[in-house]
């Protein structure tokens, strides 16, 4: 063991320790026509024409054909080109010098139950698989994509992770994670316009996660009706990164989920995410997913 006040070589830091961060560079533009600052124009422009109109400096009239004028502008806006060239769904290697211009960062673990319960080894494997792992792969190809000028990224989060909820507790907190990664990443990459960022929310789908993750009968998968189709799901993110949207949920209930659990007060969130996650233990049962989910498509 080295003496105290022993300096170690930069070689032998542990791996942990933050020797290289430069917080002086940050790059995002502001002043760019996107979907944040069209939100935020439309939003500023509404709120002080409602109060103009409160306060009679405006009258209804004129209020509204403001409105009229400046709600569509959320929709006409300009937005980015499709994805073009190779789209790669299979898992590749920097070695094989492939040119990756569509990253879809979905891969996933999940485990349903008491965390305390629970190996720790699968905690670690879920965190690392969920957060550390997506991470590194948007900097190795958003890296390549900035020097092309030319990207597209979709990072796949979860209604999950608007929920607090105990039974998919590190589950959960590992796609608010990828939510919070995402949205603020979008922010960031305006400083290179030719890259698109899209954050998807989808609500539970029948796939295989819901068997490896123990949570088939739980009653969200078994008794809820909100299971939706992969398929589905896939063509609705797939749309959204074409027009270059920002954030999309795969449903409308996805959308209203998120909704309800956001304004809720803490007690009913709560209470409401255990009830979702009990087990029927054998008295009901969501159907099983397809082994192979390539077979699926072929079929629908």
């Amino acid at each position: 063991m080295s003496k105290l006040g022993n300096s170690k070589a930069p070689s032998e830091n542990p791996s942990h320790v933050i020797d290289y961060a430069n917080p002086s560079i940050f790059k995002p533009k502001y002043l760019v026509l996107d979907d944040i600052n069209v939100d935020l124009l439309s939003f500023n422009i509404l709120a002080a024409s409602g109060l103009a109109y409160l306060f009679s400096y405006l009258d209804a009239k004129l209020a509204a054909a403001i409105a009229a004028t400046i709600l569509p502008l959320r929709l006409i806006f300009p937005r980015s080109k499709a994805p073009t060239g190779t789209k790669v769904y299979d898992i590749v290697t920097k070695e094989k010098q492939l040119t990756v211009n569509v990253l879809v960062n979905g891969a996933a673990l999940g485990a349903a139950g008491d965390p305390f319960e629970q190996p720790v080894e699968l905690v670690e494997r879920m965190t690392t698989l969920n957060c550390i792992s997506l991470v590194q792969l948007a900097h190795l190809f958003g890296n390549d994509m900035i020097k092309r000028g030319i990207g597209w990224m979709m990072h796949i989060s979860s209604v999950g992770s608007y929920i607090s909820s105990p039974g998919q507790n590190i589950y959960h907190s590992t796609k608010y994670f990828v939510r919070a990664f995402s949205e603020a990443l979008s922010v960031e990459l305006r400083a290179y316009p030719g890259i698109v960022n899209t954050l998807l929310l989808p609500g539970p789908a029948e796939t295989q996660f819901v068997t490896r993750s123990h949570a088939q009968e739980t009653v969200m998968m078994a008794a809820s009706g909100a299971v939706e189709d992969p398929k589905s799901v896939a063509q609705v993110g797939y749309k959204a990164l074409c027009k270059g949207k920002r954030e999309s949920f795969s449903s409308w209930n996805a959308m209203f989920t998120s909704l309800v659990f956001s304004v809720v007060p803490k007690s009913v969130h709560l209470t409401m995410a255990s009830v979702f996650n009990l087990p029927f233990r054998g008295r009901l049962r969501a159907r099983e997913p397809l082994g192979d989910q390539r077979v699926r498509g072929q079929t629908l």
